[in-house]
């Protein structure tokens, strides 16, 4: 994952006019949520928070490698953490594609961690 959300939206601009908004768009977040785009770090919160975590990852992830993630998933100091894979997955592709396979991951995780039991439903 990026250090800092700024190279997602540099990447994701088609127009290198559209960079010119990002100042824009920061100043926006800093006077609703106050904070500035520049200071948003996925690993430093990963790094630091004790929450039990889980990664939804696909290893053909290009914007974000799965090599990151699984470095992310080391330096974290959670009581749990898990990983799930999807080998032939994209970014955002892998619920898409194992739909079924992590959703059983996640009901595992969540009657596990939070000492529930989770009703199966009729789809």
């Amino acid at each position: 994952a990026y250090a800092s959300i700024t190279p997602v939206f540099i990447r994701k601009f088609k127009s290198p006019l559209g960079i010119l908004f990002l100042p824009g768009i920061s100043l926006v977040t800093y006077y609703f949520h106050h904070f500035f785009l520049m200071n948003l770090s996925v690993k430093r919160v990963v790094k630091t928070n004790t929450i039990p975590i889980a990664f939804l990852h696909g290893m053909k992830d290009e914007l974000c490698p799965y090599r990151q993630t699984l470095k992310m998933m080391e330096s974290s100091k959670a009581s749990f953490k898990d990983i799930y894979s999807v080998l032939s997955a994209k970014h955002a592709e892998g619920y898409i594609l194992e739909k079924s396979g992590v959703d059983a991951w996640l009901k595992t995780i969540i009657s596990q961690q939070f000492d529930i039991k989770i009703k199966k439903t009729k789809i």
